[in-house]
């Protein structure tokens, strides 16, 4: 997703496993990754079908929320934004 990140447990942790997650979460919400799930979402017409993941439909549901709670500040639908500030396509 355009970062870095770092892990600290007092357990042991299964690093590939941990890799394998983050990949795997990336492959779902990243701009970066032009196939991940976020952009094809994003390419989909407005009378297209487009099924997404238990993991994105969350957040959805969540974004709709924060939406409502927050008298539409926090806008989950900033694509066309993303991509004219350059941290898009």
């Amino acid at each position: 997703m355009g970062t870095s990140y770092s892990i600290k447990s007092t357990k042991r942790i299964n690093q590939k496993e941990v890799i394998e997650e983050l990949g795997r979460i990336n492959q779902i919400f990243s701009n970066w990754v032009s196939d991940s799930e976020i952009n094809r979402f994003n390419q989909t017409g407005v009378n297209q079908s487009f099924s997404p993941s238990k993991e994105f439909q969350e957040v959805v549901e969540i974004s709709k929320k924060i939406n409502l709670k927050s008298s539409g500040y926090f806008d989950p639908g900033i694509h066309a934004l993303i991509n004219k500030l350059g941290f898009g396509e």
